[in-house]
């Protein structure tokens, strides 16, 4: 067992219980990567400075600046949720990295979660500004929410209620899975 929690939906309730540890073994994709605060930054400050980084003083080029770009360069269009607001446009995917503009500035994005566990780590170059968020509870947009609050504080944005507004858009999308389900146990004839 382990401090971390998962979110169950039922019928208009939201229950939290513990999740049990979930060992990840060797480095993989998809969930394998298992890292510190610490080592974020350092990741945060090697993408904002175009695959450069210094430590102990001293300036190392680790990436090319043509391969961040080309990391940072659309590659196809999506849609990155089933809802759109309108402070988020324009949402591309580029080579791990999703893309989008926030409020007119170019932004990437990555997260991941495992069984009790969600990671966020977005930037927006042209304010040299990362932010890494980790969360105890798999699954949960928190990190998006905090993401989001921290931007419009930073760029002196109007303020909005993220973590209401991405719980409503959520409890929505579950209310209609559960009313299918629903429409499918009461469709069911008994006994056949």
């Amino acid at each position: 067992m382990c401090g971390s929690v998962v979110c169950k939906y039922h019928k208009n309730d939201f229950a939290i219980k513990p999740a049990e540890f979930m060992e990840l073994g060797a480095p993989a994709p998809a969930g394998s990567i298992n890292s510190t605060v610490n080592d974020m930054t350092k990741w945060i400050k090697l993408m904002l400075g175009n695959g450069a980084f210094t430590a102990k003083g001293k300036e190392a080029r680790v990436v090319s600046e043509q391969r961040i770009e080309e990391m940072l360069t659309p590659q196809m269009c999506i849609q990155m949720s089933p809802w759109k607001f309108p402070e988020r446009q324009a949402p591309t995917c580029g080579m791990g990295w999703f893309l989008e503009v926030y409020r007119g500035h170019s932004c990437f994005r990555h997260g991941g979660n495992v069984t009790g566990f969600s990671a966020l780590v977005s930037m927006v170059p042209d304010q040299n500004m990362g932010i890494c968020v980790l969360a105890n509870m798999n699954s949960t947009l928190i990190t998006q929410a905090l993401v989001d609050e921290i931007y419009d504080r930073v760029l002196g944005a109007e303020k909005i209620d993220w973590n209401n507004r991405y719980f409503s858009e959520i409890k929505k999308q579950l209310d209609k899975i559960q009313a299918g389900k629903d429409d499918v146990a009461n469709a069911r004839v008994k006994d056949t």
